[in-house]
């Protein structure tokens, strides 16, 4: 190229690599018998450069039993999360009921039990309103 300046080609990341976590192929795979809802799952860094996933079961399953048996809640979990426990230690945690349970390795290291108070008039009023739409029997959970 005469008199003209050589401009690179603009630079094109690498695609992030797609995610080898069973975790997540599971929960896209149909036949995987994974019954779980997404709110109800959590995935994040729980070891040594390694992701894992972790699921709050609805139910009892029909499967053969794992290597790790699974962890038992008393109700339907609302979230799950990776949390950082004392000193960086990896944990799990999941919202269940009334509570907030902790693993630390597959095993019940806390639970904090929610006080239980009034819900606030407007959520109140939006739990009549949904019971009265859905042709509920009352405000479950006021």
């Amino acid at each position: 190229i005469l008199g003209g300046s050589r401009t690179p080609p603009p630079h094109n990341p690498a695609p992030p690599p797609r995610s080898s976590s069973l975790w997540l192929q599971a929960h896209d795979d149909p036949m995987a018998g994974l019954r779980s809802f997404p709110g109800c799952m959590g995935e994040g860094r729980l070891g040594e450069g390694q992701w894992g996933g972790g699921r709050g079961g609805l139910g009892s399953d029909p499967s053969p039993p794992p290597i790790i048996p699974p962890l038992t809640l008393p109700d339907p979990p609302a979230g799950v999360g990776a949390l950082g426990g004392p000193g960086g230690a990896p944990a799990l945690g999941v919202a269940a009921g009334g509570a907030l349970y902790v693993y630390r390795n597959l095993r019940p290291f806390y639970k904090f039990r929610v006080p239980p108070r009034d819900p606030h008039p407007l959520e109140r009023d939006l739990w009549v309103q949904a019971a009265q739409v859905t042709g509920g029997g009352g405000t479950h959970g006021c």
